[in-house]
């Protein structure tokens, strides 16, 4: 079997089907606020910072048993895309509150 490291020399392209449960994470910043935080960020266009915060990039980074670490996504140039109110723009305004991410 080969290993993330062969797999990537091998394969231009590689689709990865699954739910990542990706989330914008940053612990200095309570739940309630993070949100909101980051919902000002994604107005700004602030996209780099959220990058920082993305817990997938987190794991690819810092993670040597994450399997995918030596893939390398494109660049992202748009807003977090989870997750909307149905039938609009607006990020969750459910009860459940969820924080954007990718």
């Amino acid at each position: 079997m080969l290993d993330t490291e062969s797999l990537v020399g091998l394969m231009t392209v590689v689709f990865v089907k699954s739910d990542l449960k990706s989330r914008v994470t940053d612990a200095s910043i309570t739940t309630v606020k993070r949100r909101d935080n980051v919902v000002a960020r994604i107005e700004a266009g602030d996209f780099p910072y959220l990058l920082e915060f993305d817990q997938l990039r987190k794991e690819m980074k810092n993670n040597s048993m994450f399997r995918l670490r030596a893939f390398r996504e494109a660049p992202i140039h748009f807003a977090p895309t989870y997750k909307y109110t149905p039938n609009s723009k607006e990020y969750d305004q459910s009860q459940k509150q969820r924080t954007p991410a990718w």
